[in-house]
């Protein structure tokens, strides 16, 4: 649930919301300055939790949850510990390998097989670190800018182009559509690519 939160909530979610609701021009903005103004705004409360079983999550829309199922509800002091840290994925798989380490003398399993549990929730770390990449590293901004700007040269330029080439009043304009929309479909498609975790 923290994993998920974590990645549905990343910096790239926060300026597509940011964009949607004002100019492009406030997408401009620090990441310092974000966060705090996120830590305003939204506080540091963990997400909504349902005791159940893990069968029962549902997705709606987006892919994503506001309330997830959990098979007992944290403590007070979990809690209070959550909402505290920096870091909740961490401090989650902290306890997580805590509770294993704890139980480990207790269970009839052989060693080749624990010690497999502690490289699946490493592995599950790491590909949850990969994910928060992608969520929190927006597209560079004159970058995007740039190839709009070439975009534009280049939906100018290649009607020109196509009817020197073709020298035909009805291969030309056919030409011209598919290419020009071929191109800007993937340009579309890149601009989806970019936020692969977000509401679209």
């Amino acid at each position: 649930a923290m994993a998920a939160n974590e990645i549905h909530n990343g910096d790239v979610q926060e300026m597509d919301v940011r964009l949607s609701q004002g100019k492009r021009s406030g997408q401009i903005t620090r990441r310092r300055d974000l966060h705090k103004k996120q830590a305003m705004t939204l506080g540091r409360a963990i997400p909504s939790l349902q005791e159940g079983c893990s069968t029962s999550q549902t997705f709606g829309e987006s892919g994503f949850e506001t309330s997830y199922v959990v098979k007992k509800f944290p403590t007070p002091a979990e809690v209070g510990a959550l909402e505290a840290s920096p870091d909740r994925v961490h401090l989650s798989m902290t306890w997580m390998i805590k509770t294993m380490t704890i139980v480990q003398p207790m269970l009839s399993t052989p060693p080749p097989i624990q010690s497999r549990m502690y490289q699946e929730l490493s592995n599950a770390y790491v590909h949850f670190t990969n994910a928060k990449k992608i969520s929190d590293v927006p597209f560079p901004f004159n970058y995007a800018q740039i190839l709009a700007i070439i975009l534009i040269v280049f939906s100018m330029m290649l009607p020109v182009y196509i009817a020197a080439f073709t020298k035909s009043y009805i291969a030309g304009p056919l030409l011209t559509f598919m290419v020009f929309h071929s191109i800007t479909c993937v340009n579309r498609l890149a601009e989806i690519l970019e936020n692969p975790f977000g509401q679209d």
